[in-house]
């Protein structure tokens, strides 16, 4: 499918935290999406005409929720607010994505329990893997995501 809605509907970031440019296709467990490395991009680097890789986990983690906010879309309802809780094992080929590349960022949850979920995500640009990963994803429940927000319950 690529009839998409707009990804702003399906993600709990506001601008400029939107960094996929494009949701490609979305099925039970897996997502794909797409970036391109260009100056418009929050976290590119003029002095260097690139984007750090270590920004591959943000890509990951938002095409992630690009995946669970479009399964909520068509439920009817908003997205929900997920909290990325780690990476493991990030393997990078590669120090920094290059103005004018074009990145495909595929995910693919692997493990759930509960409220807990582990996706295993790579990222490729022609064909070819520059990083993987596996991300640790918790949804919690909307009265403990409240008393998370508003400090009730926290130590004094």
């Amino acid at each position: 499918m690529d009839n998409f809605p707009e990804i702003k509907r399906l993600l709990t970031h506001d601008e400029p935290m939107i960094v996929i440019d494009k949701l490609i296709a979305v099925e039970a467990r897996t997502a794909h999406s797409q970036v391109l490395i260009c100056e418009q991009n929050i976290f590119f680097d003029y002095q260097t005409g690139s984007v750090g890789a270590h920004i591959g986990i943000e890509y990951m983690a938002q095409t992630i929720a690009l995946w669970s906010g479009y399964h909520y879309f068509l439920e009817g309802k908003p997205p929900a607010i997920a909290l990325l809780l780690g990476c493991r094992h990030y393997n990078s080929t590669i120090f920094q994505f290059k103005k004018g590349e074009l990145l495909d960022i595929y995910s693919e949850q692997v493990f759930v329990s509960e409220r807990m979920s582990v996706f295993s995500c790579v990222i490729s640009s022609k064909g070819k893997q520059l990083i993987d990963g596996k991300l640790n994803v918790f949804m919690p429940h909307k009265t403990h995501l409240e008393k998370m927000l508003t400090g009730e319950g926290a130590q004094q």
